[in-house]
Parts: structure tokens; sequence; C-alpha cells
């Protein structure tokens, strides 16, 4: 199987040429063009500026997310702190009553018989 030859180097046609089309001047620029890339640049810096407040925004919904998390788990661990101190004064509760047996089963009283007539 014979191998192709490698592809030789192909010259830009842009060296060919002499760099005669270089970027037009403000001056060269139609009012149109130049009221529309005003507009342009009006547009960029109100979104650079949105861009600033989105930012700000974002940090402070952060710091606000932060400091709920940090109540949430404050009242979590409040709330332990609390059950745990309820379970412990009840078991203490429970320990100091003298223990009371359930009273005895009453005994159920057989039903009366009736009299059988007799004939």
């Amino acid at each position: 199987m014979a191998r192709a030859a490698p592809p030789q180097p192909v010259q830009a046609a842009s060296e060919d040429v002499a760099p005669t089309a270089a970027a037009p001047t403000a001056a060269a620029l139609s009012p149109e063009l130049t009221q529309l890339l005003q507009s342009m640049a009006r547009d960029l810096a109100t979104l650079g500026q949105a861009i600033e407040q989105l930012k700000v925004s974002q940090q402070q919904m952060a710091r606000d997310h932060v400091n709920a998390v940090d109540l949430l788990r404050a009242g979590q661990e409040q709330m332990a702190r609390v059950i745990a101190k309820a379970s412990e004064a009840k078991a203490s509760e429970q320990n100091l009553r003298p223990k009371v047996s359930a009273p005895p089963p009453r005994p159920t009283a057989a039903p009366a018989r009736k009299p059988v007539p007799t004939l």
C-alpha cells in the first residue's frame, strides 16, 4: 500500500496582497453607523451595570441563605436541648414516684340466676 505524499502548506492569499484595507477611521464612518455604534456602546454599558447589580444581588442572597441556615441550625439545637431536658425530667419523675402495681383485677360477678318456675 503506497502512502500519499504529505500536503504542501498553502500560502495564504493575504500574504500576496498588500495591507491596503485597514479599519476605517471615525471620520470615514457614516453618521448612521456612528449612531449605531454609540447606541451599541450605551447598550453594552447598561448591560455591564445590570450584570454588576446581578452579582451584588446574588452575593446578598448567598449571605441571606447562610444566615437562614445558621438560624435554622440554632433553632434545631435549641429544640434538641429542650426535648432532652423534658425527657430527663420525665425519667426522673418516673423514678421518684413510688412504684404502684396495677390494682388486682376485679372479680366478675356471676350473673344472677332467675329461679326456674316449677309447674
